[in-house]
């Protein structure tokens, strides 16, 4: 059969047999890959599919779960297993507020129009009730309600302050030192230097 075949039809017959095999070739690449990321679907993985799926070596899974910082379970007491979703919640639990999402939050607690009834009969460690350090507040500068509400209510920096709301870091602190120094005449009596 093969004396038979002229040379072009066997070359054809070749390149058909050859193109089977590239496929077979693309097919088996196919199954290798799912099989990696079959962490994908499961919900209890090992300790290679955690690291596959958190982008962890696994030295450091085994180091976060030595110090117990990430949910793990040991069915056996020795080998490691994660379930998916606690996974996914624990790679997501610290998130990074945007500075547009920042901006929002401070001017709404720089604005007093959020406050209700049941906020004004709360007593600072002074002993002011809140009203009366609202109504101070409330007398303060657009500029020195943000900064003082960013700074003392929201936690953040002078410098952090800055990246959010563009006023300069020396401004800043000036607008959080003057604001707090109104605020204490008002309250204690005393006059602002």
């Amino acid at each position: 059969m093969m004396a038979t075949e002229k040379p072009f039809e066997r070359l054809q017959s070749l390149e058909q047999k050859i193109n089977e095999v590239d496929k077979i070739q693309t097919i088996e690449n196919y199954i290798a890959q799912l099989k990696e990321r079959i962490w994908a679907v499961k919900e209890v993985l090992t300790t290679a599919e955690a690291s596959a799926y958190l982008g962890l070596s696994e030295s450091y899974i085994y180091k976060l779960t030595s110090l117990k910082q990430i949910p793990h379970y040991k069915p056996n007491g020795k080998l490691v297993y994660f379930n998916r979703k606690e996974l996914c919640e624990w790679a997501m639990r610290n998130q990074v507020q945007t500075i547009k999402k920042m901006q929002e939050y401070a001017q709404r607690r720089s604005n007093l129009d959020y406050i209700n009834e049941s906020d004004a009969i709360i007593k600072d460690e002074n002993g002011f009730e809140r009203c009366e350090i609202l109504e101070e507040f409330a007398d303060l500068s657009e500029a020195e309600r943000l900064c003082i509400s960013l700074h003392c209510i929201a936690g953040y920096k002078g410098r952090e302050i800055m990246e959010i709301t563009g006023i300069k870091d020396t401004t800043v602190r000036s607008h959080i030192s003057r604001g707090k120094a109104k605020i204490r005449s008002k309250l204690f009596g005393k006059e602002v230097t």
